[in-house]
């Protein structure tokens, strides 16, 4: 069993199960790799905020 994000279908082989309690939202953060070019970093985090919208 595991905790996953609720984001498009459920891989392969997974079936969401319904009887658990409702879990507390946590904030994310993302972060960049030292040196990363900035207008990809941009692009992925803005793809991101677009997904989890």
């Amino acid at each position: 069993m595991a905790l996953l994000a609720a984001v498009g279908l459920a891989p392969d082989g997974l079936t969401p199960y319904e009887g658990l309690p409702e879990v507390t939202p946590i904030p994310m953060s993302a972060l960049a790799r030292p040196g990363a070019d900035p207008a990809t970093v941009e692009a992925a985090f803005t793809a991101v905020r677009e997904l989890l919208a």
